[in-house]
């Protein structure tokens, strides 16, 4: 009887399967509505083979919603990241070369766990309530199944509650039908007891086994398709389920902007009100009104289907054309195996191509350094980008769960980023609060005083060419490429009313709001203060920010004021000069047999718990009066913001009282002070 069961689960599959050439793959998927695929590949070394991976999915030309990498070589090294995708990866790893990393898409509501399981690396992914994939990779080097197959068994009762349950990835059991592999038939027995069945029993490995397995448990149609991606010995394995109610949408909204349309209604604008008018307030907010009506009458919202945005920039048409040459040849050859020159023909034109892959590569990455240049921060950013050592950001979607609203949950963000410094200053001592003078016995008055020199729109055109086109977008919807690509029509009203705020000491209301974001730092997800609050300004507010900041740097500077050991915040100075300075003093007291002592101190949340009653002290005390003065008080007073979390944006427009806006331009000048 037992042999009878055995003898029909080698032969039986839960799922339509079949093997075929990778451009193939995606015709199998027409008859499926709204499919959710998972694709699974022993990629031995995930740092060595993630770029051909990358090409493999281009031809592939699927977007995967799940992507299970077994093999990986994790010991000790950064995960690589992959654009639209949330990466994980086990961390209970035997040797150098194991570890499972798993991809899902953005888009899905997502949680990863690592069970508690022997001999092998796993991860379990859950999809809402629905989808239950346990990814694994068990090393070919524990020979004995027992403890493997007793731990799955602990495992998959826990996951009977999902209606759809995958078992999935390089599993090192040869289930290929008449297999000699004397644990597969428990190994089959025990899955299909838990209700799993295999979705193939197709070859996936060299050697003809069938190690990279499939189990499912499903009522929905699927297709399990095996293709050889020539990146290892391994073939991946694609499975496809005609399910996707899980997932958010398969489409993204772009928002298109008609260039010509807005430019010629900035031109219709009416700038007269701006110069009859002696009040700053009015003219900006009348400015700032005008264009953002342009924009958004001139913005239209495009659906459009996500794509797979995987390939390597290298990566040219004619490369593409030689990798399927190639695949055709190693198919050829493993039809093959006794043509001697057949079998010599795909092995020169495998090295052939594979040469060419890393020369272009090699090329591009040159040319790319050669790109940066002296700019260290392009150098680095590269760097990181290419060794995997760029981080993961961290959705913070959690904490719209801390109310049982999203809108209430977000206020209550705000709130607490609102008021984290006025509550951190209120636990110092009450003398330190209220008597600024104590913090200014040190301070000499100037012999001169600051003045706020005129701007002119050279100036104000010059700071706007040098806007970075990548900075985020502010409340008021215009970005720094639209201030770059419309400062002919612009700049003149911009400069009229900086010249106001200048003469005036007024700076606008409507330029002191900032938008709040806030960044996952660490720990547990559905806590605020685990998050770091990341302000964003309007890009019109940081022209006139640096039209003022220049004119007090120089000030600042020309006076002596700031100290010779201050290296933050400073132009030609940085980090890497505060450590040669320090280690240069410790070197040369240790040569004359001084002791040295170092104290270390970190300030929790400096800008925030700046007082700006002290800070308007020390700026009269350091010669910054009237209408300077003014500016800078009127800079730092009425200052809101409010928290926006993906589109939920809070209700509530709160007023800053404490520190110095974080994300701005004068901000670390402020703080220096």
């Amino acid at each position: 009887m037992a042999d009878s069961l055995i003898s029909d689960l080698d032969n039986f599959s839960v799922s339509e399967s079949r093997a075929c050439d990778t451009e193939r793959c995606k015709l199998y998927l027409t008859s499926y509505n709204s499919p959710f695929t998972i694709l699974t590949q022993n990629i031995q070394s995930i740092f060595k083979n993630l770029d051909n991976f990358s090409i493999f999915q281009q031809r592939l030309n699927i977007n995967c919603d799940v992507i299970v990498l077994t093999e990986c070589w994790l010991k000790n090294k950064n995960i690589p990241l992959m654009t639209g995708y949330s990466a994980y990866n086990s961390k209970d790893n035997y040797n150098k070369s194991d570890g499972i990393v798993v991809f899902t898409k953005d888009s899905l509501n997502v949680t990863v766990e690592e069970p508690s399981m022997s001999e092998c690396n796993r991860l379990l992914i859950k999809i809402g309530s629905e989808i239950a994939i346990l990814a694994i990779y068990r090393p070919p080097s524990f020979k004995n199944t027992n403890n493997f197959i007793a731990s799955l068994n602990s495992v998959l009762p826990h996951l009977s509650s999902y209606k759809n349950v995958i078992l999935i990835g390089d599993i090192n059991i040869n289930i290929l039908s008449g297999s000699k592999d004397p644990s597969a038939q428990e190994y089959l027995n025990l899955c299909s007891y838990h209700g799993l069945l295999p979705a193939h029993t197709l070859p996936t490995h060299k050697s003809g086994s069938c190690l990279d397995h499939v189990m499912m448990k499903s009522n929905f149609q699927s297709l399990a398709l095996v293709t050889n991606s020539n990146i290892t010995d391994h073939s991946a394995v694609l499975l496809t389920l005609n399910h996707k109610s899980h997932s958010k949408t398969r489409t993204q909204t772009l928002s298109k902007l008609n260039i010509n349309k807005l430019e010629e209604d900035l031109c219709r604008i009416d700038y007269n009100p701006i110069y009859n008018s002696a009040d700053a307030e009015t003219s900006m907010c009348y400015l700032i009104n005008n264009v953002q009506h342009a924009i958004l009458k001139n913005t239209m919202s495009i659906r459009q289907t996500r794509k797979n945005h995987n390939i390597k920039p290298w990566i040219t048409p004619g490369l593409i054309r030689c990798m399927r040459h190639r695949d055709k040849l190693h198919m050829k050859a493993k039809a093959n195996p006794t043509n001697v020159i057949l079998q010599y023909s795909y092995k020169r034109y495998r090295n052939f191509c594979n040469n060419i892959l890393k020369k272009v590569k090699s090329n591009y990455e040159k040319k790319e350094l050669e790109k940066a240049g002296t700019n260290s921060k392009k150098i680095w950013n590269f760097i990181k980008k290419s060794t995997h050592l760029t981080k993961q950001r961290e959705s913070s979607s959690s904490l719209l769960q801390i109310h049982s609203t999203q809108l209430t949950s977000v206020n209550i963000v705000n709130d607490f980023f609102v008021n984290i410094g006025k509550n951190l200053a209120s636990k110092l001592q009450n003398h330190i609060v209220e008597s600024p003078t104590n913090t200014l016995q040190a301070c000499s008055t100037p012999a001169q005083s600051f003045v706020l020199l005129d701007t002119d729109e050279s100036e104000v055109e010059r700071i706007i060419i040098g806007l970075k086109d990548d900075s985020a977008v502010g409340w008021d919807n215009i970005s720094n490429k639209i201030l770059k690509q419309f400062k002919h029509i612009l700049t003149p009203p911009l400069t009229f009313i900086f010249r106001q705020c200048l003469a005036t000491g007024i700076f606008p209301k409507c330029l002191k709001k900032a938008v709040v974001v806030p960044v996952y730092k660490s720990g547990r997800k559905d806590q605020i203060t685990n998050y770091r609050p990341i302000s964003i300004l309007s890009a019109t507010s940081k022209i006139l920010e640096k039209i003022i900041n220049r004119r007090l740097v120089q000030y600042l500077e020309k006076q002596s004021i700031l100290s010779n050991n201050q290296f933050g915040f400073r132009h030609k100075l940085s980090t890497a000069d505060a450590v040669h300075q320090l280690t240069d003093g410790l070197v040369q007291d240790l040569d004359k047999g001084h002791r040295t002592i170092g104290i270390f101190l970190d300030l929790a949340k400096a800008f925030d718990t700046v007082s700006i009653p002290i800070l308007l002290t020390k700026l009269e005390k350091l010669g910054i009066r009237g209408t300077q003065l003014k500016l800078f008080a009127d800079y730092l007073d009425h200052r809101t913001q409010c928290v926006k979390i993906g589109s939920v944006l809070s209700s509530d427009l709160e007023n800053t009282s404490f520190g110095v806006p974080q994300g701005s331009i004068l901000g670390p000048t402020l703080f220096l002070i």
